[in-house]
């Protein structure tokens, strides 16, 4: 396969994506990307949770909506994924059986990110003017997503150099 044509497909995988994400209705949306991380962060907190909502104590209620959903997390990874799976020149159907272990690292790293949050959220609510709350939700959210994002890419260049030695025969490890 032609390198314009894996970068084709890569582009129009990641925008393919994009595009199907934001057009799912709020609560097809809220199953696939935002109640397992809830329920995942519910768990790991101790507290109850109900749909997408955590209930942290009698007034706090933490929700998850799609713009925590980590859609966009899911969409870069899987991109990321497509670009290596096809340097490898697999077929492109193949690609199909990455989706659901993608879907459940982004569903695991959202929920790392909820239970981040939720902490950041407690711990600087008495300290930072509700302006810079938001600042702060991005802050945490880099925290968790960039050094994921650099494990994937980590994997899958270790993959591919494997991959290499068994083709070729010659060691990249020197």
């Amino acid at each position: 396969m032609s390198a314009l044509r894996q970068k084709v497909i890569v582009v129009l995988v990641f925008f393919g994506l994009w595009l199907l994400t934001h057009m799912l209705p709020e609560g097809v949306f809220g199953i696939l990307f935002c109640r397992l991380p809830t329920l995942l962060a519910a768990f790991y907190l101790n507290v109850p949770q109900e749909g997408t909502l955590l209930l942290l104590n009698d007034s706090d209620v933490f929700e998850v909506k799609r713009a925590c959903g980590g859609s966009d997390f899911f969409i870069i990874v899987t991109a990321m994924v497509t670009w290596y799976y096809l340097k490898r020149e697999r077929p492109l159907t193949g690609l199909l059986m990455f989706v659901a272990p993608l879907w459940l690292l982004v569903n695991l790293v959202n929920s790392m990110r909820i239970v981040t949050l939720v902490w950041v959220h407690a711990i600087s609510v008495e300290f930072v003017p509700e302006r810079f709350l938001g600042s702060l939700h991005l802050a945490s959210g880099v925290l968790i997503f960039f050094p994921a994002l650099l494990g994937v890419w980590w994997v899958c260049k270790k993959i591919w150099e494997v991959d290499d030695e068994r083709r070729t025969g010659e060691s990249t490890l020197s």
